[in-house]
């Protein structure tokens, strides 16, 4: 088996005893290496949460320095998932107390209408395991049941000055 110098090589190990049952096992390796960049990499680079196949933005805009973030998503919305992107794709990711791989999405997550939001954290951990990151999203479901459950701001103009009337 060739182990790669720059990343982690994933082998899977196929176990089937006599009786019969088999079970899979993964093992990951890889290179230690003092010159390499991301192994204390606790951050994500991208993280979205859908309900079902729409994406909702979430508020502020992610950066991978800011923590705390809360989406709106439509009031039928009894779940979401969230698929977190880490800056470094051997760190660990735990979504709402569950593994989820880099990249891919978490499991449904149950919502309900609380008003204080639906807190999901997002744990994320170093290949190396010295460095952590709690990323935390509130979900909150919309409160208005016309049109699409869904509203926008096209545009907002915000004009300064004097207004002036004269009486004839």
């Amino acid at each position: 088996i060739s182990i790669s110098s720059s990343r982690t090589t994933t082998i899977y190990i196929k176990v089937t005893p006599s009786s019969g049952s088999t079970k899979t096992y993964t093992l990951k390796v890889s290179r230690g290496s003092s010159s390499s960049s991301n192994s204390d990499e606790a951050a994500l680079r991208k993280l979205v949460v859908k309900y079902g196949s729409t994406s909702y933005d979430l508020m502020p805009a992610f950066d991978e320095d800011i923590t705390d973030y809360y989406v709106v998503v439509p009031e039928r919305a009894s779940y979401i998932t969230v698929t977190p992107t880490a800056k470094d794709s051997d760190a660990e990711i735990e979504v709402d107390g569950e593994w989820v791989d880099s990249g891919d999405a978490s499991d449904r997550i149950d919502i309900d209408t609380s008003s204080s939001g639906n807190r999901i954290d997002i744990d994320v951990a170093s290949p190396d395991g010295d460095e952590d990151q709690t990323y935390t999203v509130r979900v909150y479901r919309s409160d208005y049941s016309s049109g699409s459950g869904e509203s926008t701001l096209d545009s907002l103009t915000i004009r300064t000055g004097r207004t002036s009337s004269s009486v004839s």
